[in-house]
């Protein structure tokens, strides 16, 4: 009976646990190539430590796989994944009640400008905080936003072999073009190269490219994960992100609500110094008067004449003509002789 091949195999190695190979008892094929595979077989003590020493290797291996699948959460998927839907929910919570808040405080802070008489500009400032913050609680992470991106990349890759095919990079000096075994990866980075470009140029965007740009603002460089555990964790790290931004946009109020209370303060401090320096006037004029009161009272009074009145139905007094001086006869003589003269 002619033995198998693998059955010759064992026993030119030795692993035939059914044969014992000595220096006596040699394979036909070890006498011919002895330089190939040895002279003598392999003993059954030298195998036994080879299997002792191979657990070492394996159980490393072992170790650092079950390690691997207890570090990523794939060992207990369930509980994982219900832990991080608790945090969605807590983080949440919290960002909905600082939304309230921010919002609270930001009319209060708004009627504050108008109490104080404070200029109007400084509600400007309000009103980008409250935006920001009406903003961020809009696009909330969940499941539906980050649909939303495949729908939008997948969009986009179809404007994107449009735009590949009627715009020539050439004329922007790029001469790569698709790889011959392209993907739709490829497809979507060109597309994106030649928006940017066409916008680092200044060429005028077609209708297609900017739908295009359009779309490219909703799914580019956000998280966009495909299984059921990362999707949930995307969604969480989303949510402790824009909870940060809230928090940064608390701060800002903050700040600018001691800020307004300082420039009040001021205010008002300017007011009551304005008032102290009107005071401080209207009492020096008042004192001036008074002085000058004084100074009149000391002042001599001079004596009046007393005016007798006269009746008031009685005849006023005939003024009497004063008699005629009598001339003598030489003068009339000489006014005489003056009138002929003249």
């Amino acid at each position: 009976m002619i033995d198998s091949p693998s059955h010759m195999i064992r026993q030119l190695f030795g692993f035939d646990h059914g044969t014992v190979t000595n220096a006596n008892q040699v394979h036909p094929i070890r006498e011919q190539y002895p330089e190939l595979v040895g002279e003598n077989g392999i003993s059954n003590a030298a195998k036994q430590n080879w299997q002792r020493t191979d657990w070492i290797p394996i159980g490393i291996i072992v170790l650092f796989l079950v390690s691997m699948i207890v570090f990523f959460g794939y060992y207990k998927p369930a509980a994982r994944l219900a832990k991080t839907n608790a945090d969605i929910a807590r983080i949440s919570a919290a960002f909905d009640q600082r939304v309230n808040q921010i919002n609270s405080m930001a009319n209060q802070l708004d009627q504050f400008v108008i109490d104080n008489a404070l200029p109007r500009e400084l509600q400007s400032a309000v009103s980008i905080s409250r935006n920001a913050v009406n903003a961020l609680a809009q696009a909330k992470p969940n499941e539906q936003t980050i649909a939303q991106r495949f729908e939008a990349e997948a969009k986009f890759k179809q404007l994107s072999e449009q735009i590949i095919q009627n715009r020539d990079l050439a004329v922007y000096g790029e001469l790569s073009e698709l790889p011959d075994d392209f993907t739709d990866k490829d497809v979507i980075n060109r597309g994106v190269k030649t928006l940017e470009l066409v916008e680092q140029w200044g060429d005028r965007l077609s209708s297609t490219e900017r739908e295009a740009a359009d779309l490219l603002d909703i799914f580019n460089n956000k998280l966009m994960p495909k299984r059921k555990m990362e999707l949930r964790n995307s969604i969480l790290t989303e949510w402790q992100d824009a909870h940060n931004s809230l928090l940064q946009n608390w701060k800002q109020l903050k700040d600018l609500e001691i800020s307004l209370a300082a420039r009040a303060e001021a205010i008002k401090a300017a007011n009551v110094r304005q008032e102290e320096i009107k005071q401080a006037a209207l009492e020096r004029q008042r004192e001036y008067e008074r002085a000058q009161a004084e100074r009149e009272a000391l002042r001599p009074k001079p004596v009046k004449q007393i005016r007798r009145q006269q009746p008031v139905n009685q005849p006023k007094p005939k003024q009497q003509r004063k008699p005629k001086k009598q001339l003598s006869e030489l003068e009339r003589r000489k006014r005489a002789a003056s009138k002929l003269i003249d």
